[in-house]
């Protein structure tokens, strides 16, 4: 409640949706770090002049690629409001692509009654992410919010890896990885929930080991893009990596 007053978010709406977006860049153009920021940066500035005019809504960046919207809706009529909030997003995806040349994709989550409830609805709307194409950029979750974490809290495992980081034990250190490898080892469809546990990894990492930035950069020193960019750039906060980002 203290964050809220702070940002100045009303959140006395009727109910809540959240939206997951991703940027996809042509293949044909290899983008430096910079562009890609800038790209990332020009492409969510246009989302919310864009959006802010025609329906309440609070836009944040998670990563790069990636940024998520939560929509307020004044009136409980779900059915129309949703019709609005497609024609909404396909018109941005379309201005994006006009005018910086990449496709936007976007999932709409389950509608939920409570901001306090936004965290299933984002859930809900990565899950379906992966459905939307440049032929179908806006796709809609079918169903209830659901929390599709219930399986695996990286909370639990979390103590036990800072505690390893700090007393070096590479023992507690493997048996605590091996247990999150495990269990996404047998569960492939939830890749984006595995990304976040990595995450979670790697900034615990940067934060505890002596020389964590310069350690885990070398690691990553081969990749493409170095580093994974959600875990530095300035968009994100390192805070939002400590913990699954919720919206």
């Amino acid at each position: 409640m203290a964050q809220k007053e702070d940002l100045g978010i009303d959140l006395s709406a009727a109910a809540y949706v959240a939206v997951n977006c991703e940027i996809v860049e042509s293949e044909s153009t290899a983008l430096s770090a910079e562009k890609l920021l800038s790209l990332c940066a020009g492409t969510v500035r246009m989302v919310r002049e864009t959006l802010k005019k025609m329906h309440k809504c609070y836009i944040t960046t998670m990563d790069i690629r990636h940024f998520s919207i939560a929509f307020c809706f004044k009136s409980g009529d779900i059915e129309n409001q949703c019709a609005i909030l497609r024609s909404l997003l396909l018109k941005t995806v379309s201005l994006v692509r006009n005018y910086y040349n990449v496709n936007l994709r976007a999932a709409v989550g389950a509608v939920v009654e409570s901001p306090l409830e936004l965290r299933e609805s984002y859930f809900s709307a990565r899950r379906m992410l992966h459905c939307s194409g440049n032929e179908n950029p806006v796709v809609f979750s079918t169903g209830e919010a659901e929390n599709e974490e219930a399986g695996f809290a990286f909370s639990d495992v979390k103590p036990d890896i800072r505690r390893a980081f700090e007393e070096l034990d590479t023992v507690s250190l493997h048996n605590a990885l091996s247990k999150i490898a495990d269990y996404y080892e047998e569960r492939p469809g939830l890749r984006i929930q595995a990304m976040d546990a990595a995450c979670n990894v790697l900034y615990i990492a940067i934060s505890l080991l002596p020389g964590g930035d310069k350690t885990v950069s070398d690691i990553f020193a081969d990749e493409a893009e170095g580093l994974p960019m959600y875990l530095s750039h300035p968009f994100n906060g390192r805070h939002r990596i400590v913990d699954t980002p919720s919206a």
